[in-house]
């Protein structure tokens, strides 16, 4: 997901809906990684943000 109008906030969350993961990404950003080695197994959201506007979600399994 890229897009040259601003940055990203990229938010991970359980399926209790509490965020475990935070960060933002600068304009431009092509890919990243996601550190998850802390997490327990389970399945997460991992919402994409931008301008306070959600443009995508994807589910993640951390096993």
């Amino acid at each position: 997901m890229q897009n040259s109008q601003g940055e990203y906030t990229l938010l991970l969350y359980d399926l209790k809906g509490n965020i475990k993961v935070s960060f933002t990404l600068p304009s431009g950003w092509q890919q990243t990684r996601l550190e998850v080695s802390d997490l327990p197994p389970g399945v997460y959201l991992l919402k994409v943000m931008q301008n306070n506007r959600c443009i995508g979600v994807e589910k993640v399994v951390v096993d």
